[in-house]
């Protein structure tokens, strides 16, 4: 946690100086395009047996949403986002990113996971740089780190993506890879020896990294109304693969939200 927190550190300081040297007089944050939301994400199964699953989750929005239309500091699809640096194209984004991760597996006592422990989501907090090589075209990566001690490590997250937008409604395809660490991949898919059985053997992957592709689908119903769909699918490693308890090889997923901004 020390390398993340040193990194915060950086980035804060970096965007204080900035924002010193610029006109103190621009608003940060429009509030009046701010829009809260619920949605469903949905997930194929992981675990052997245990089916989909379903979760309901709050999130925030900006309109307009794509980041070049952003303030300084930004709600967009989950992310707090603090920009040090505002420039049309060619430019590096800086921001404060937090997310939710990881398998939901509870305790079981019968079946072929009998004996195996529960695995929780787990929200991680982290920094995220960009290079906007011009309004459509963006690539991100993002370093989180696990602050509730569920795995106790860190992911990195890079995206190169492509936006088309019209007025009402916007596009993008995403394409990118996940990196996840020995610790993630032990306490998701790895069986420790309390949870070893015959034909359950113990278990310890390595670090992983596999690639994904997903398409973000965003329109507005009216005045104050909109909705998100994120529909991704991931290409599972042998690391999470090979488990002797997971059943895939690939993640797919989907999310479904509806918003209603409040201001304006």
């Amino acid at each position: 946690m020390k390398w993340a927190m040193g990194l915060l550190l950086v980035a804060v300081l970096t965007a204080a100086n900035t924002v010193v040297a610029q006109d103190q007089s621009e608003q940060w944050l429009d509030v009046s395009n701010i829009s809260l939301g619920l949605g469903v994400f949905a997930s194929g199964e992981i675990y052997i047996d245990q089916g989909a699953d379903v979760t309901p989750l709050p999130y925030a929005t900006n309109t307009p949403r794509h980041y070049n239309a952003q303030k300084r500091v930004f709600l967009r699809d989950g992310y707090l986002g603090f920009r040090p640096l505002k420039r049309p194209y060619g430019h590096f984004d800086f921001a404060i990113v937090g997310t939710v991760t990881g398998f939901t597996l509870d305790r079981q006592t019968a079946g072929p996971l009998a004996g195996v422990g529960s695995r929780r989501l787990t929200a991680e907090l982290g920094l995220m740089a960009g290079l906007v090589f011009n309004e459509q075209t963006r690539f991100d990566v993002a370093a989180t780190h696990d602050i509730f001690g569920e795995y106790e490590s860190y992911r990195v997250r890079g995206v190169l993506s492509y936006t088309f937008r019209e007025n009402e409604w916007e596009l993008i395809p995403n394409v990118g890879f996940i990196h996840r660490t020995s610790k993630f991949n032990n306490h998701y898919v790895g069986v420790s020896a309390n949870e070893a059985a015959p034909g359950r053997p113990i278990y310890q992957p390595g670090s992983s990294t596999s690639p994904y592709i997903s398409l973000i689908y965003s329109r507005n119903l009216g005045e104050r109304w909109g909705m998100d769909i994120n529909m991704n699918y991931e290409f599972l490693p042998s690391e999470i693969e090979d488990s002797p308890i997971t059943d895939a090889d690939s993640w797919p997923g989907i999310f479904i939200g509806f918003n209603y901004r409040f201001g304006g």
